[in-house]
This record gives C-alpha cells, structure tokens and sequence, in this order.
C-alpha cells in the first residue's frame, strides 16, 4: 500500500497559495521572454502574505478584490487562514533537520515614505500578526538607486 503524504494547506488554504503561485508563473514567464539572464527566485507563500498584509491595510473596492483573489470572505477569515498557514510553516522551525513538512524563515520589512503615518491598528496588524519591521525612508527626495540601496543593507 502506497504512503500518500499528508497535505499541508486545509482545502480553503490553498486558494491563496495558488495564487502566489500564478504571479510567481508570470514573473517567470516575463523575464523568460525578456532574456534576462540573471537570477530569479519567488516565494508564492511569501507573496500571499505580502498580499495579505495589502488587503488588512486596504478598503472597500481594493480591499474586496485582494479578498476574493486570496479566496476568502472578509479580513477575519483571511487573518485565520494567514495565521494557519505561517504556523503551519514555522512548525518545524526548533525540530531537526529530518522532520517532514515544510519548514520556512521570513523576514519581512514594511518600507513607507516618511510623510506618511500608518493607522495605530494597521501597525498593530503589522507589529503582533505579520511581525514586520517598520521603516519609513524619504522616497520623495532620494533617488531610486539610494532608496534601493538603503533597503537593501
């Protein structure tokens, strides 16, 4: 009798990774057909979360449509289907190298223009949910290349 491994995503989980997925797909199919010949790596879960951390920033017409993409109904749900999946991810992360499962390590930072103040409950979504950094940089006045650079360090 054949071993079927046990799925890792409950059956409304996957929506939003399928949808990391796709975007992930597309960026690979575009630098394919631009002949770029650099390096490429893409986290469809990192890409779901980032979306996710989108949506609990975002309203009404933008906030429906992450939503939808993310397959779920309303920020509750997608909170709960965000929490399982990076718990599910992170559950291995004390165990040994031979445990079974998928086992991830994200860092994250949020970078925002420094005329801007972020909301006290988005930043408490950000800091307790997503524990995301929060940096703010002087988009408006530095170039692109230092702007990228300061991220980068």
């Amino acid at each position: 009798m054949p071993l079927t491994p046990e799925p890792w995503f409950e059956d409304g989980d996957t929506d939003a990774v399928n949808l990391g997925l796709q975007i992930v797909k597309l960026e690979f199919l575009e630098r394919a057909k631009a002949g770029l010949d650099r390096n490429f790596a893409g986290s469809p879960l990192s890409l779901t979360f980032f979306l996710s951390l989108l949506a609990s920033g975002s309203k009404g017409d933008i906030k429906d449509r992450l939503l939808a993409s993310l397959g779920s109904k309303n920020s509750d749900e997608l909170y709960q289907k965000s929490f399982n999946l990076l718990s599910l991810a992170n559950s291995n992360e004390d165990s040994s190298k031979n445990s079974q499962g998928p086992f991830l390590l994200m860092n994250s930072s949020i970078w925002v223009d420094q005329s801007f103040s972020l909301k006290p409950a988005f930043q408490h979504v950000i800091d307790n949910f997503y524990k995301s950094e929060i940096r703010f940089l002087d988009f408006q006045n530095k170039g692109l290349q230092q702007s990228q650079d300061d991220m980068n360090k």
